[in-house]
């Protein structure tokens, strides 16, 4: 199994959160599809935010 770096959960969380603003930027001409995909996308982001804050904290 793959370690799990601290760089590379801040930079997934950064990627994502790029994705999410690029998503949210469209407003109100978001498509539910947008919005499904900014939705996943903010859960994979808290996701690794909190792999991130457990790796911290040990």
């Amino acid at each position: 199994m793959k370690r799990i770096d601290a760089r590379d959960l801040e930079s997934r969380a950064h990627s994502l959160d790029m994705a999410i603003h690029e998503l949210d930027r469209r407003g109100s001409h978001m498509t539910p599809e947008d919005i499904e995909r900014s939705a996943e996308l903010k859960r994979l982001r808290l996701a690794a935010k909190d792999q991130l804050d457990g790796l911290r904290r040990h």
